[in-house]
């Protein structure tokens, strides 16, 4: 479905549902979460009752955590390459290795490629929640549409569901 949109200058514009128009009153595609949010309450995503000031210490509080798992991300990838290079003493020395040892850098290396795709998937999720903040969509559940309590942004701040609802889903993926 298409809206028509009269601006000042008296030219019509089209914004199409997956749209958001910003202040300046330009158009740009609603991100994912937005249009998620969208399709399963049945309605548009709800804007956010944070002020200003309140968004921007939450953005701060994301941005922080951002630098920190880039950093964490940047330390185990050297870690793993580091393995992974034939640095070790029996390589140097061509003194064959132990294979408990082999099998042992291996699971370091498998488990160190598993932390990374862990803070990988947290970065996204982060990212994801600046967006919400530039959207002024942060703080609003995705799956219900309704506001998550201040407290546990506190605690989560990247997360993008209500506990109601976050138990929810719980309890389907446990059965």
């Amino acid at each position: 479905m298409r809206e028509v949109v009269a601006m000042k200058s008296g030219i019509r514009k089209v914004q199409r549902d997956d749209e958001v128009r910003a202040d300046n009153g330009q158009t740009r595609p609603l991100d994912r979460d937005t249009r998620q949010a969208s399709r399963r309450s049945g309605k548009a995503a709800r804007k956010t009752r944070f002020a200003p000031q309140e968004l921007e210490e939450f953005r701060q509080v994301l941005l922080e955590k951002r630098r920190e798992l880039v950093g964490d991300v940047d330390h185990l990838r050297s870690e793993a390459a580091q393995r992974g290079s034939g640095s070790s003493v029996s390589d140097m020395t061509s003194i064959p290795s132990d294979l408990a040892d082999q099998g042992t850098d291996t699971w370091e290396q498998t488990f160190t490629f598993g932390l990374i795709e862990n803070k990988w998937l947290l970065l996204r999720e982060i990212d994801e929640a600046l967006q919400r903040v530039e959207n002024r969509t942060y703080g609003v559940c995705m799956g219900t549409n309704k506001m998550i309590s201040k407290a546990r942004l506190r605690v989560i701040p990247w997360t993008k569901y209500c506990i109601d609802y976050a138990n929810e889903l719980e309890e389907i993926r446990h059965g």
